[in-house]
């Protein structure tokens, strides 16, 4: 490996990209939108490129974040697991997903047999922890199951009864990746009496969020 980071264990937030071949000059246009991307700055930072990765650690190395290729045509992103890691993930994310669309539209859509061409995989954080061979999970799977619960069955770990929280190992499908942007909805107080008029989507009112009247 080019760097050694604690991003093997369960303690990190990693989310895989496998495709059918990585198309020519993804690592290095991607590689330099994460380089320029990069919030970290600083003397005593610690920043490692290469030409199917780059790594990034924080001058306290309290965070970091990691875009690698592995085996089987796989980008393998792994960042901190706390509020600024989940932000970074999201960044990251955005940052791959916009450059398939601008550069490799040939690896949107689905295949023949109705699959998505770049399979999007997220591993059980609770099966690294006991060195075990963790449960993949498809993205999709778990936006499925958030819609009833933020909760998913594992069953190959025995720690939680098999249970992995959705926002412990995609924190994007959560929303958590918005990080203190996030605007909660019993924060928000809407005075329907004070109408504004009627907007595209419906009424437009007056209200106050967190005290502050907008």
């Amino acid at each position: 490996a080019v760097v050694s980071t604690q991003s093997t264990g369960g303690d990190c937030l990693e989310r895989l990209y496998r495709m059918p071949c990585i198309p020519h000059g993804f690592w290095s246009r991607l590689i330099t939108r994460l380089a320029l991307f990069a919030p970290v700055q600083g003397s005593g930072q610690r920043r490692v490129m290469w030409r199917t990765g780059i790594y990034i650690e924080t001058t306290c190395k309290t965070v970091y974040f990691l875009v690698e290729g592995v085996e089987n045509n796989m980008v393998r992103m792994a960042t901190t697991m706390c509020t600024m890691g989940s932000v970074f993930l999201g960044r990251i994310v955005f940052h791959i997903d916009s450059l398939v669309k601008e550069w490799y539209q040939g690896l949107l859509g689905k295949d023949c047999r109705g699959n998505p061409i770049v399979e999007y995989l997220v591993p059980c954080k609770h099966c690294k922890e006991e060195a075990s061979k963790p449960t993949i999970f498809t993205l999709q799977k778990l936006i499925e199951e958030s819609y009833d619960s933020n909760y998913v069955l594992c069953g190959e770990h025995t720690q939680h009864d098999g249970i992995v929280n959705i926002g412990d190992i995609a924190p994007d499908v959560l929303l958590k990746d918005f990080g203190n942007h996030l605007i909660k909805d019993e924060d928000i107080h809407y005075n329907e009496t004070a109408s504004l008029g009627e907007g595209t989507q419906g009424a437009v009112c007056t209200g106050s969020h967190q005290g502050v009247k907008r």
